[in-house]
């Protein structure tokens, strides 16, 4: 992460190349948490949390439209014969799974986005739904180096204390 911030952060065009590494992620590997945290460590927290959500947003549409092509189409045939039930909860539930499955931070967030595209929710709806659903983990990830550093500056401070009272009493 180190690397890759100071990348970022030494480049006169550093919110472009951030939103540019959301786009990539999918195939560098890299976790959508990382490029959030990432992106409080680089930019103010304001900034950090519009990148993050057009890089995020992005992103999620791009797993969209590789749901939508072709070369999926017989997965469905497949899994409606095995799982009959699944595809109809699927079906019935698919704006919900894709906000609930979106604001669990351990779900696997691009799989849920594939599934719910390739269910067939409509674009418009997936990316309000995607959108507003993300802003909780995108707010929170964006302010977590600053509160990290109050956290930590906090417990030095208690420690130092206790340090200096116990050094004393000696």
């Amino acid at each position: 992460i180190d690397s890759l911030r100071d990348y970022i952060d030494s480049s006169k065009y550093s919110e472009i190349i951030f939103i540019a590494i959301w786009c990539i992620r999918l195939i560098s590997f890299i976790p959508g948490v990382t490029l959030m945290i990432l992106g409080g460590l680089i930019f103010e927290a304001e900034e950090a949390i519009i990148l993050s959500l057009i890089g995020v947003v992005l992103s999620g549409i791009i797993v969209f439209a590789i749901a939508k092509m072709d070369i999926f189409n017989g997965l469905r045939e497949k899994i409606n014969k095995k799982h009959p039930e699944i595809m109809e909860l699927i079906e019935s539930y698919n704006y919900k799974i894709l906000a609930v499955g979106v604001l669990c931070p351990i779900a696997p967030t691009d799989v849920i986005v594939f599934v719910s595209s390739y269910m067939g929710i409509n674009f418009k709806k997936f990316v309000l739904i995607f959108s507003l659903a993300n802003i909780p983990a995108i707010y929170l990830y964006s302010y977590f180096h600053f509160l990290h550093l109050l956290l930590f500056h906090h417990c030095h401070m208690i420690f130092a204390c206790m340090y200096h009272q116990h050094v004393s009493l000696l």
